[in-house]
């Protein structure tokens, strides 16, 4: 299982490195951004730090000699508690006055990993505690993959004729 969250953390790290790429080539002349660039841009750095931070603290932990059942009971109640506060606060705050379809993907993905990471919390899932968390981080990674690709496709409106 450490292999997996290693390297779930370089790809998490490798997210991160294309976020500080795309960073430079979107920064407008005025230094600011459009709001929509600017979600897209902290949510991708959200997620992709939040999926290394999920990767790297098990392995710490295990290497301390953390028992297996509570390692992945406790990171896995850690990450879902964060996943339902974030969930929430993009879907209706950050995210307000923005079509329903983004909201909805953010609130229709996080909200049941969320569930999925509080009941295995709770002891749900006992044989697949690590594969529940496992799984709930490829979900991080899948989201910030999917704001780095809004980041990074030019919209018509970006073009000068």
């Amino acid at each position: 299982m450490t292999d997996t969250l290693l390297s779930l953390a370089q790809l998490a790290v490798a997210i991160t490195g294309f976020a500080s790429i795309v960073l430079i080539f979107q920064r407008r002349e005025s230094g600011r951004w459009a709001r929509e660039g600017a979600n897209a841009f902290n949510g991708m750095l959200f997620h992709s730090m939040a999926a290394l931070v999920s990767c790297l603290v098990p392995v710490a932990l295990e290497a301390f000699g953390a028992l297996p059942g509570a390692l992945w009971r406790s990171i896995s109640g850690v990450l879902g508690v964060v996943t339902l506060v974030h969930a929430p606060l993009v879907g209706f705050v950050l995210l307000k006055g923005r079509p329903l379809r983004e909201r909805a993907f953010v609130l229709g993905v996080e909200l049941p990993a969320a569930a999925l990471l509080l009941a295995t919390a709770l002891g749900a899932f006992a044989g697949f505690a690590a594969g529940v968390f496992v799984a709930a981080v490829c979900v991080q990674i899948l989201q910030a993959t999917v704001l780095f690709f809004t980041l990074s496709f030019v919209r018509r409106d970006q073009i000068e004729d």
